[in-house]
C-alpha cells in the first residue's frame, strides 16, 4: 500500500523546473509519521484514493486503461490535471484526499518553502497525539 501512495503522491506533486517534487521531500519519514498518527479512516481514505488514482481514474480522465506507473510523464500530468478538475465531484474528491495528505509533507519541506519565499518551519515536537 505504501508504494501505491508514494506513486500517487509523486504524480500529484511532481518535480518542476521551479519546485522540487514530493519525491524530493522526506516522503518515507512523513509516511511513517502519517501511519502512526492519522486516524484509521483517513489512512483508509488515502489508500483507497491512491488505488483509484492509479488504477481506475485513468480510464475516466484520459481514456487509457493503464496504471499511472506504466504511463509516460505527459500522460500522468494530463491525468492528474483532469482528475483535479473533473466535472464529477467524486473524482475531484480523490484528488482532494491525495493533495491533503501529500500537502502536509510537500508544504513542510524546507526547500519548497525556501523557493516559495516562506520561512522554514520549526521542528515538530511530535506531541500531536499526546494532546488528546
Amino acid at each position: 500500500m505504501r508504494w501505491l501512495v508514494k506513486v500517487a503522491l509523486s504524480c500529484v506533486f511532481p518535480k518542476t523546473e521551479h519546485l522540487p517534487g514530493i519525491a524530493d521531500a522526506d516522503l518515507d519519514a512523513f509516511l511513517d509519521i502519517y501511519a502512526r498518527q492519522a486516524h484509521p479512516m483517513m489512512r483508509f481514505g488515502v489508500y483507497m484514493a491512491a488505488i483509484a488514482f492509479i488504477f481506475v481514474l485513468p480510464i475516466v480522465t484520459i481514456y487509457v486503461p493503464l496504471p499511472v506507473f506504466l504511463m509516460p510523464a505527459a500522460w500522468r500530468d494530463a491525468h492528474a490535471r483532469r482528475a483535479a478538475t473533473h466535472r464529477l465531484y467524486l473524482v475531484r474528491q480523490v484528488m482532494l484526499l491525495l493533495k491533503l495528505a501529500g500537502g502536509y509533507c510537500w508544504g513542510a519541506d524546507p526547500e519548497v518553502r525556501r523557493r516559495l519565499g516562506l520561512r522554514e518551519l520549526r521542528p515538530d515536537p511530535g506531541t500531536f497525539r499526546e494532546s488528546f
